[in-house]
């Protein structure tokens, strides 16, 4: 965001980012990488929130039984985990050492 205007040059432009980091990587690390590559000690950045990513892990039942239940169903099929591009509740639960537990009905 600059100016309004056409065939003007702003004095002040500003934009904003929505960056999702993965998981491990941290954000000051990544601000730190960005202001490396634009190296302009005139551009300021700013974190208006900074939310941990985070992973589950591929041990436990859930995962076993899914792998299993698709298996029978499709037995060339071969099954790994994926990475979700927006947000889950799973990281407040993850935060608080909540274990999502239960048996699935199939």
């Amino acid at each position: 965001h600059a100016r309004n205007k056409t065939n003007t040059i702003p004095s002040h432009a500003e934009a904003t980012l929505d960056i999702r980091l993965l998981p491990g990587q941290e954000a000051a690390a990544f601000i730190d990488g960005v202001k490396k590559e634009l190296d302009d000690g005139e551009i300021e950045i700013q974190i208006m929130t900074a939310d941990e990513s985070t992973e589950s892990s591929r041990n436990n039942g859930h995962f076993q039984f899914l792998s299993e239940f698709l298996g029978e169903k499709f037995p060339d099929a071969i099954v790994v985990p994926s990475l979700l591009f927006g947000a889950s509740d799973s990281r407040f639960f993850r935060s608080n050492a909540i274990s999502l537990t239960g048996r699935f009905n199939t």
